[in-house]
């Protein structure tokens, strides 16, 4: 199947969007946020994978990331992104709804079904959006290697690289507390959602995930809508059996 392929900027936010035809309205919408320090070319190859099943992808980039970072923020290293994480989380969740009310304009004379697919800090980002700001068009949404405790997460991002420790204060710490996912749980209420985590990320603790998955699973009404599915030997990375099992996610709830 032949996958187009085409540069955007929607609502000032730069993207690309993979589709199968020219003319997409109509199919279903797959919004793809990628990693901290990357970018969205960074996902292509996994987002072709779920074009090619019939969905529209939009691969944005996140806030201060790609196209929306400078030059001198580049030159600074992560170390200075790492200390606006809270502005990163909260902007690129606010882009989500921007995205979905582009798309929805295009789509203005058919209903239109949006899943999310997140890697790491875009799978951190898609917790914060349905725990706050939960669009009712968001039907389905896939976390790959991020856990709803973004303190910890951060903490063991300090521990792991000493470097980032100057910038994981506790007066980020108190921010990021603001716009835990883990706050606001409810929000999420049967909303079909898939964790892939991995049992041996140092970063995105599995046993945070799994306390994330019991504690969401208290709001469900309908458990099969929650579901996790762990990754062996892979740390903190991304597998392509990850986004296989989020295109079957996609086909059965999107």
């Amino acid at each position: 199947m032949k996958i187009i392929k085409e540069m955007k900027i929607i609502r000032d936010i730069s993207c690309i969007e993979l589709s199968p035809a020219r003319h997409v309205t109509g199919l279903p919408l797959i919004i793809f946020l990628h990693g901290f320090t990357s970018r969205k070319e960074d996902t292509i190859d996994a987002a072709t994978g779920l074009a090619r099943r019939g969905y529209c992808v939009v691969l944005p980039d996140a806030h201060l990331h790609g196209d929306h970072s400078s030059a001198e923020l580049e030159s600074s290293g992560p170390i200075a992104k790492a200390a606006k994480m809270d502005e990163i989380y909260v902007k690129s969740s606010e882009n989500i709804n921007r995205l979905i009310e582009a798309y929805s304009e295009v789509w203005a004379d058919e209903e239109l079904r949006v899943g999310l697919i997140g890697i790491s800090m875009g799978g951190v980002t898609i917790l914060h959006h349905i725990t706050h700001n939960r669009n009712e068009l968001i039907k389905a949404a896939v976390i790959c290697i991020a856990t709803p405790f973004i303190e910890n997460h951060l903490r063991n991002a300090a521990v792991q690289m000493p470097e980032f420790l100057p910038f994981v204060s506790e007066t980020l710490l108190k921010r990021i507390r603001d716009i835990e996912p883990s706050r606001s749980f409810e929000k999420a209420k049967d909303l079909p959602l898939l964790f892939l985590p991995s049992v041996d990320d140092t970063l995105a603790s599995i046993d945070d995930v799994r306390r994330g998955v019991s504690e969401l699973g208290k709001v469900y009404e309908d458990k099969d809508r929650l579901k996790i599915v762990e990754y062996k030997g892979i740390g903190h990375e991304c597998v392509p059996g990850m986004f296989e099992e989020a295109g079957e996610w996609f086909g059965k709830w999107l």
